[in-house]
């Protein structure tokens, strides 16, 4: 066998060898999605009441899980930007959703995630912007249109209509369970 036949013969084995490499790591891939999916399922229906912060933080270890399987699950990352949230962890929220929009930017929750957090920290501005990109995508989402009209009166100087504490709490109560969704 001459160098060039033995040359060949060595590159298709190398691309046949490669092409398998491939198959085999898009199965596991494949898999983790689906183990990534379980864990995504586990932790949205276990339930919590506010102040649950016990179980409000399991959840937020599978959904940790679940972005570590499977980066490219969007509504992982978002979920684990609201168990964040109401955690008051907002920058590492802030990461998740706009890892969420990374990945599905059709999806409105992670825009009026964004917004509830800026609002909470009182970034008017900044919340008003982000309620407007979610509210292109729903616009019938009723509590970011109110949140989006009281930080508009808040840029201008205006009183509180409803008082902050009490947005603070139907914030932490009316998230969301999925992209798409804002949970009642």
């Amino acid at each position: 066998m001459r160098f060039k036949d033995l040359f060949k013969v060595s590159t298709i084995f190398l691309m046949v060898f490669f092409c398998f490499g491939l198959f085999a790591l898009a199965e596991c891939y494949a898999q983790d999605c689906q183990k990534a999916e379980m864990l995504f399922k586990q932790a949205l229906n276990m339930k919590h009441s506010p102040g649950d912060v016990e179980t409000l933080m399991e959840k937020e270890q599978l959904y940790r899980k679940a972005v570590r399987l499977c980066p490219g699950y969007a509504q992982a990352h978002n979920n684990l930007g609201d168990v964040c949230e109401k955690l008051g962890k907002y920058t590492e929220a802030i990461e998740e959703y706009e890892k969420t929009i990374s990945i599905q930017s059709d999806a409105s929750t992670p825009y009026f995630g964004l917004g509830d957090i800026y609002f909470k920290n009182g970034d008017y501005k900044k919340a008003i912007g982000w309620y407007d990109e979610g509210l292109k995508l729903d616009p019938n989402d009723t509590l970011s249109k109110q949140l989006r009209s009281q930080a508009k009166l808040l840029l201008k100087g205006k009183s509180w209509v409803i008082p902050k504490e009490q947005i603070v709490q139907i914030l932490n109560q009316c998230r969301l369970a999925a992209p798409g969704t804002r949970s009642k």
